[in-house]
């Protein structure tokens, strides 16, 4: 991966609906290892994620996803989201930005927030590296 005239970044977002794009995104910033920070909305919920997975016990993006190429993918015009619950994730994943390019607070790789903004509760569990990833696990070939 080459550098953006001269600049490497020192940290990524994905907020795309779009597997396709968020597989690319997810890959370059593994490939730079820069950490990739992953926010997702639906309706009344949302998700977020941080992803390092160039280190030994942090999983990466694929990790999580897997690989099914023939992912179904909806769009917010599809299914509906209610206007606060972009803003919350939104903010939040800013936060997370804030936080892997200056580490304050606990780490939040490797761990998925799980945000229901309907029944206002927020859940955090932590994510497993997959030993068999292709990306970053032992058999991976670091794309």
């Amino acid at each position: 991966m080459k550098p953006w005239n001269g600049w490497l970044p020192i940290s990524c977002a994905i907020a795309s609906v779009s597997f396709t794009t968020r597989f690319r995104v997810a890959d370059a910033a593994h490939a730079m290892k820069v950490p990739l920070v992953s926010a997702a909305v639906g309706q009344f919920e949302g998700q977020l994620a941080t992803y390092r997975g160039w280190e030994a016990d942090k999983l990466c993006y694929r990790c999580f996803v897997g690989e099914d190429p023939e992912r179904a993918e909806t769009s917010c015009a599809e299914d509906g989201v209610l206007g606060p619950v972009t803003g919350v994730i939104g903010s939040l994943a800013a936060l997370e930005v804030l936080r892997a390019i200056a580490p304050f607070g606990d780490d939040p790789a490797g761990k998925l927030l799980l945000i229901d903004l309907l029944a206002l509760r927020f859940r955090t569990i932590r994510l497993p590296k997959d030993p068999g990833c292709t990306a970053c696990g032992k058999s991976g070939n670091s794309r």
